[in-house]
Formats: C-alpha cells, structure tokens, sequence
C-alpha cells in the first residue's frame, strides 16, 4: 500500500509541475510596466486599480497604486496589453502599452473627475432608489437575495443525493 501512496505523490508532483508553468504563463515573463497616476492637478493619486489586460491568454492582472501614485505590473509577456485605471469618483483611463523582450514601459495617467458620477454607483445604492410599496416588501426582497443561492444549493445536495 505504501509504495502506491509513493507513486501516486510523484504523479501528482510531475503533473503540478508541468500544469502549473502553463497556467501562470502571462506571470512569467521578464517584461514590467510601472508608471504613476495623478490627477487633473497633478496630485498623485493612491489606491487606483491599475488593470492589464492579455487578449492573447485572456487574462488580466490588477495592482493598486501606492501612496505616491506609482504602480510595476512585473513578469509580462512580450506582448501588447490594454492597461486601465480606475478609482471612484474619476473616469476610467485607457492607455495600451506594446512590449518585447526584457522591456520596462514607463506609463503616466492623469485622471479626470467623473463626468457621470451616477454610473459609478453599486447595486446596494441602486436598489435603496426602490419607492418599495411597504416595508415587508423590501425585508421580502433582501430575503430572498441572501437565502435564494443557500436553498437552492441545498435542493440540489438533495438531488445528488448528498442531503
């Protein structure tokens, strides 16, 4: 019985090690792209998303800026990204950056004040606009939002036979 426990732990270890590699393949390149967020005045600005986007993988990866405004997307591919930044109350800025072998693009985005700060709220802000009829129609909505996913997962433990 030991010696199967064995071979089945090398199994797994050789199929870790090639999988892997694959998945994480937009992550090992030698190529970054770092730069600095500010706004319209020049302030650096911290806590923006900066997002790249792979096409070619269909992947993307996401830092925040640091107080000073400054970001490094490391470990990309030679490839061309599609870079967006984004923080509450600004537009979104677009920028796309080509890179190639062992390239560090430098990138500086300004961001403006949201032109329509409307479409930037969340679904929580959205729904309490809801002229609910009576007060039990709105406690009736918010329970079927927060018990609808669990029953339904325990309907269907029942249906496999789980439950």
């Amino acid at each position: 019985m030991q010696p199967k426990k064995l071979l089945l732990f090398g199994v797994s270890l050789l199929w870790l090690s090639v999988a892997l590699p694959s998945q994480t393949n937009s992550l090992s390149g030698s190529n970054s792209i770092s730069g600095s967020v500010m706004d319209q005045h020049a302030k650096p600005l911290s806590g923006v998303m900066i997002t790249a986007f792979d096409s070619v993988e269909d992947k993307m990866i996401t830092v925040f800026t640091k107080e000073r405004g400054t970001f490094r997307l490391p470990g990309l591919s030679n490839r061309g990204y599609k870079l967006r930044a984004r923080l509450p109350g600004f537009d979104d800025e677009f920028t796309s950056v080509a890179l190639s072998s062992g390239s560090r693009a430098p990138v500086a985005l300004r961001l403006k004040p949201a032109t329509n700060p409307k479409m930037q709220e969340t679904s929580v802000d959205r729904i309490r606009l809801i002229k609910w009829p009576t007060d039990q129609a709105r406690l009736n909505f918010r329970m079927a939002c927060v018990l609808l996913p669990s029953s339904r997962h325990r309907r269907l433990s029942r249906s496999q036979g789980k439950g």
